[in-house]
Order: C-alpha cells, then structure tokens, then sequence
C-alpha cells in the first residue's frame, strides 16, 4: 500500500484525495491479483492533503475508504464528523462501486483535525464490548481547550480503562493535527 501510495503521489502527481484512493484502490487490486485469485486483502484509509489559502485559512480536501474525518473548531467547539465513502481499498469481493468523494473544508487557526485507523473504536473490554465511534466523538468534543499531548494522555487512557486486561485486536492509530498559519 505503502509502495502504490508513493508512486501515485510522487511518481504520477496526482493530489486529489478521491483520484488516489481510486488509484491506490487499483493498484492494490492488480498487484494482489484480486480480479482472479481469492485474495480478499484491503485496508480502510482517511486521506488529507493540505493547501494554504489566501483568506488566512488552511483548506483541507478529504477522502477516506470507510473512515472518517474528525474536525474539532476551536472558535465554536463544534465537532464535525465527515464520513468517508462506505467502500474500502482492494478486496475481491468488495460489494461498493461508489466512487470515493473528496470533501473540501475550509479551516482556521488551531482547528483539529483527528485521522484514524478502526482499531481504536473497535477496540473490546472484558464483556466484548466496542469502545465505538460515539464514545471518541464525544471524548474529542471535548477537547476545545487541551493540548495536543494532554489530549494523548486523555484517549490512551480512555483506551486502557475501556480495555482492561484485553488483548489488542488491531493496529491503533490516532493523529491529530492543529491547523497553524
């Protein structure tokens, strides 16, 4: 994935986040040779890519394969949720044709932006329940007035007190990202 990303970036300039999902979604699929195999391996992606505008703003574009964007406002302490595009990247027997979306935002000084991989949310305590998508929403609206590195003390521990003594299930990866001018 790591490989198709780069050279569709770097090698073929593409900067739109829906055209290198859709880029990424084929190349994964021939170099797995999905079409004739049962190899049914993907992967779930939230892709940004950042531009400075000329209103003192960052403008973000957004697409993601089955996850979503996380803006925090720090001028309202509104949360916005983007939804990614319910497909994800490679898998033979992948049941959406949607096309990915790019979303476009306009952000401000000291928005955040949270990016993540489905491990956090999906992520069970002792009684095989999710930690779930509802229950991060609510922890990052809250966050209108913490630090980045309070804001990673407060979901690791969130994490451990939901899992306990659980074993991790998945790969867990949350990065936020203060807009900056």
């Amino acid at each position: 994935g790591n490989s198709a990303l780069n050279k569709i970036v770097n090698q073929q300039k593409t900067c739109d986040p829906s055209e290198i999902l859709e880029a990424l979604d084929a190349e994964i699929r021939m170099n797995l040779k999905q079409n004739y195999t049962e190899n049914n391996d993907g992967m779930d992606v939230c892709l940004c890519c950042f531009y400075k505008n000329n209103k003192k703003q960052v403008q973000l574009k957004f697409a993601g394969a089955k996850r979503p964007l996380y803006i925090l406002n720090q001028n309202t302490g509104q949360l916005q949720v983007i939804k990614g595009t319910r497909r994800y990247i490679g898998g033979a027997f992948s049941r959406s044709n949607s096309p990915f979306v790019t979303h476009e935002v306009e952000l401000t000084e000291k928005d955040v932006v949270y990016l993540s991989t489905d491990g956090y949310t999906d992520q069970l305590n002792n009684k095989r329940k999710r930690l779930g998508t509802l229950k991060l929403a609510e922890t990052l609206s809250g966050f209108t007035t913490e630090s980045l590195p309070n804001q990673e003390k407060e979901l690791t521990l969130l994490l451990l007190k939901h899992k306990q003594n659980e074993e991790q299930r998945d790969d867990i990866t949350l990065i936020g990202l203060r807009a900056k001018l």
